[in-house]
């Protein structure tokens, strides 16, 4: 029975906070990395719901666009990981998206990095489970966040923004994450595309 999470960052991001509220209602005590000594707390579970996407001309790289995409999506996500393993915290869910698949041209970094998250879970995953952890991670597709307010307007956005009448809301991307922490100690998501039945 989970008791308690650590969470990533500081919980500001609409799903943090939404998820961190049904969490806590249901009496699970939560923690955020970016607020708490979370080296300190004895965790069932570590959520990992970090992701920045940079929108430009296909083929328009800017090294400080990429290395801000790749800390965000992938630099910061290992480091996470890996204290979550060397705290020994048993189930470890990491938020990834569909671009690791599917990907744009005109968020190339962003697909990029999502990609090598999925690889590096894949790959480390493999080699916790003698240790008891299961390290599990979701690409979503197109959710209606927060994450999205500054690219509505933007031309270079249109095919990448969700369409909110038919993406996933933030209630059902909680419901969902709630799910998989439910799920027996032997299921292990290694790679799951969750995506909304409007955009299937």
């Amino acid at each position: 029975m989970i008791k308690t999470v650590c969470m990533s960052g500081d919980g500001n991001g609409d799903i943090a906070h939404n998820l961190a509220s049904e969490l806590e209602e249901s009496g699970i005590k939560v923690y955020f990395s970016g607020r708490n000594n979370w080296a300190m707390v004895e965790a069932d579970c570590a959520i990992c719901t970090s992701g920045m996407i940079r929108i430009c001309e296909p083929g328009s790289i800017s090294i400080a666009g990429f290395e801000n995409t790749t800390e965000a999506n992938y630099s910061y996500p290992v480091r996470f990981i890996e204290s979550a393993i060397n705290l020994r915290i048993p189930h470890i869910i990491v938020f990834g998206s569909n671009s690791a698949k599917y990907g744009s041209a005109n968020a190339i970094e962003y697909s990029a990095t999502k990609a090598a998250i999925m690889k590096y879970v894949e790959l480390r995953g493999a080699l916790v489970r003698d240790m008891g952890i299961k390290l599990s991670i979701l690409n979503f597709g197109g959710i209606d966040s927060w994450f999205w307010n500054d690219y509505r307007d933007d031309p270079l956005a249109k095919n990448i923004v969700p369409d909110p009448a038919r993406a996933l809301t933030v209630a059902e991307v909680v419901q969902t994450v709630i799910a998989i922490m439910r799920l027996p100690d032997n299921v292990v998501i290694k790679d799951a595309t969750i995506v909304s039945k409007g955009y299937q």
